[in-house]
C-alpha cells in the first residue's frame, strides 16, 4: 500500500490519506499510462498496429476455440484406462490448418458483429454485469466508491467518445502457412 501511496505522490496525484487499499488501485489504475512494448514499437516502424485481445475473452480468441476442439477430441477417446497425456498429444497433433482457419474466420465474424454494434456494447456493459446479493434499486458500492475517489481528487474527467475501426487491421495470411 506505501508503493501505491509514494507513486500517487511522485504523480502528483491527490488522494485522501484514509482511503484503503482497493480505492488507491482504483486511482492508480485510473492515471498509470499504458506500458509500452517493445514489440509494438518495432511493429510500428513496420506501419503495423497491435491489436490486443480482451484476455479470456473466448469470443475473440482462437485459440480458445482450438482449446475447446482438442478438449472434446479427448473426451470422445478417454474410455477406460487410456493414458490421457497422449491423448492429449493425439488431440492437438490431429488439429489442422483448416481447423485454424476456420476458427480465425469465426472470430473475423465475431469481430464484425461487435463492429457492427458500435460502442453501445461497452456503453451499456453495467446492465450486463450481474451483482449478486445488490438490490437493483440502489446505487452500487463501485458506483458510489468511484464518486468518491472523483470527489477526493478533484478530477472532473470527461471521457471521449470511442468509435472503434476496423480499417487498418490486419490478418494473418494463411496461404503462407501452407
Amino acid at each position: 500500500m506505501a508503493e501505491i501511496k509514494l507513486w500517487l505522490s511522485e504523480n502528483y496525484i491527490t488522494y485522501h490519506p484514509t482511503l484503503r487499499k482497493p480505492s488507491l488501485l482504483v486511482l492508480e489504475r485510473k492515471y498509470k499510462p499504458d506500458p509500452v512494448y517493445f514489440i509494438d514499437e518495432l511493429l510500428a516502424d513496420y506501419d503495423h498496429t497491435v491489436v490486443r485481445l480482451p484476455p479470456y475473452h473466448c469470443d475473440l480468441n482462437p485459440i480458445e476455440l482450438i482449446w475447446s476442439l482438442a478438449k472434446r477430441k479427448v473426451a470422445l477417446q478417454n474410455v477406460g484406462a487410456k493414458d490421457i497425456k497422449q491423448l492429449t498429444e493425439e488431440a492437438f497433433s490431429s488439429i489442422t490448418t483448416t481447423d485454424w482457419k476456420q476458427c480465425c474466420e469465426h472470430v473475423k465474424k465475431i469481430e464484425r458483429e461487435y463492429y457492427e454494434r458500435g460502442t453501445t456494447l461497452y456503453e451499456d456493459i453495467d446492465q450486463l454485469v450481474l451483482r449478486v446479493g445488490e438490490d437493483s434499486s440502489s446505487e452500487s458500492e463501485s458506483e458510489s466508491e468511484a464518486e468518491d475517489i472523483d470527489m477526493q481528487v478533484g478530477a472532473a474527467t470527461s471521457q471521449d467518445s470511442y468509435e472503434p475501426s476496423i480499417e487498418g487491421i490486419e490478418y494473418l495470411d494463411f496461404d503462407l502457412l501452407e
